[in-house]
């Protein structure tokens, strides 16, 4: 067990003092600092390898998961704070719905419990959540849906490209070689970051390695580690830029 002292600094998310008015929540100040003790006992394990119902639930909380993965172990308050809603004033989510969210997420391994928080001078104690893994990959199945060929990120990509070829002033018929091309690179990276997700999964070096990170910074390791081998490797993609470089003269 490790143990963290905050001294006079707390670590919650900024939880304000509320008063109603007219049936509205407002935030009117902030308390003073809480002295605290995090007591970890477990920590993220580097990679897990999850079925397509549980990356469904990773989408319905990415915003959970966004803060787990910012701050690392968070009490329930702390990720009710994350609902705050300062236009409407007041809260998305109910702190009933909080619990509620985070024994499902906790049943289905996604989370679990870090530890817990003491604070100073009182016998209350918090239950500490993190996520069951830094990052999640999913189990390959062979119906299983392309994620850049989904209308989401489909017209992210679309997106991509259309404001590539408004910042490089493109001519017409750019848009299909592009789009050609970037299903293509995207194909590519996604194999290799999966593969490299495997390989860490069963390499006890390679576990090592990441278990001192944040999840944030362990997606950019292995996303710039995909790009290396792309330009080290995949002499076709390249030469397709290469080839589009010199058909529609980038400027």
């Amino acid at each position: 067990m490790s143990c963290h002292d905050n001294g006079s600094i707390s670590t919650l998310l900024k939880f304000p003092s509320m008063t109603k008015i007219k049936d509205k929540v407002i935030p009117i100040s902030n308390p003073e600092p809480t002295k605290f003790k995090d007591y970890i006992i477990e920590k993220p394990e580097v990679v897990i390898e999850i079925n397509p119902e549980k990356r469904s639930l990773l989408k319905e909380h990415r915003k959970i998961f966004g803060a787990l993965s910012a701050k690392g172990n968070l009490t329930v308050k702390e990720i009710h704070a994350i609902f705050w809603d300062p236009m409407q004033t007041k809260y998305e989510k109910s702190m009933k719905t909080i619990y509620r969210y985070m024994d499902l997420l906790e049943n289905a391994k996604l989370v679990k419990i870090a530890g817990h928080r003491k604070q100073e001078n009182s016998r209350m104690i918090e239950k500490l959540y993190c996520r069951s893994a830094l990052l999640y990959y999913d189990k390959e199945t062979p119906s299983m849906e392309k994620w850049w060929k989904t209308p989401e990120y489909e017209r992210i990509i679309q997106k991509s490209i259309d404001f590539f070829i408004l910042y490089k002033n493109l001519p017409e018929g750019s848009n299909s070689k592009l789009k050609s091309l970037m299903e293509s690179f995207i194909e590519t990276r996604v194999g290799y970051i999966n593969n490299q997700l495997k390989d860490i999964k069963s390499n006890p070096e390679f576990v090592k390695f990441f278990s001192d990170l944040s999840g944030m910074e362990m997606k950019s390791i292995i996303t710039d580690v995909a790009l290396f081998q792309i330009f080290m490797h995949d002499k076709k993609i390249i030469e397709g830029f290469r080839q589009l470089k010199g058909n529609i003269k980038l400027k």
